[in-house]
């Protein structure tokens, strides 16, 4: 089964609008995604603490593996004062960007009071398929192609991010995945696939 490497490289810069209603977040966004698509001056919102977005009239429930700012469901609504090596569960009711529903455990890894910037870690289990995910695949075996229908098992996945008065400075994920291949011809393979991904902020204006 050949890699296959699936990569969005992507701009973007957020501009926080005024919102009189203080569990809404509205802003605006302008995103280049290098030979793909151009958004210019959209305008959006997020809702429900971050777990719904809407964007351009369309409201959905957010399942994107990270995002701009703290979405508690990926990460909780921890209470009290956060602490360095507090943790607490998070249930995953549903499919989502990287892996399947399931539980994971959010740590607190470090607190920076002064400057607002907290470093959380999560990791998790579930089985399953991931939102969106394909039932079938093309495999290569002794020179020929094979149509075969993929099963995943358990899934696996950790990483942390870091939040500086709720907005995400940078999110780093990865999620480990077992499969079963299989077809009449060959019978059934037993693989892993593995997904990953890697969100920074610009250190600076980016210039058009």
């Amino acid at each position: 089964m050949e890699d296959n490497v699936w990569q969005v490289p992507a701009t973007g810069t957020y501009t926080i609008l005024r919102s009189d209603d203080p569990d809404v977040i509205k802003w605006n966004v302008s995103v280049r995604m290098d030979g793909k698509v151009v958004i210019q001056d959209a305008t959006g919102d997020y809702r429900d603490d971050g777990k719904t977005m809407c964007f351009k009239g369309q409201c959905s429930f957010t399942t994107d593996a990270s995002g701009p700012f703290f979405n508690p469901t990926f990460w909780g609504n921890p209470k009290g004062d956060l602490k360095p090596g507090m943790s607490w569960t998070v249930d995953l009711t549903q499919p989502w960007e990287l892996g399947p529903a399931g539980k994971q455990a959010i740590t607190v890894l470090s607190v920076d009071k002064v400057n607002g910037v907290v470093i959380l870690k999560r990791e998790g289990h579930g089985t399953g398929s991931y939102e969106g995910a394909h039932d079938t695949a093309l495999i290569m075996r002794d020179g020929k192609q094979y149509h075969v229908t993929v099963k995943r098992g358990d899934a696996h996945w950790v990483g942390q991010a870091v939040f500086k008065h709720g907005v995400v400075v940078s999110d780093e994920l990865l999620c480990d995945t077992s499969v079963d291949l299989s077809a009449p011809e060959i019978g059934t393979i037993e693989a892993s696939e593995r997904q990953y991904m890697s969100l920074l902020q610009h250190p600076g204006a980016i210039q058009n």
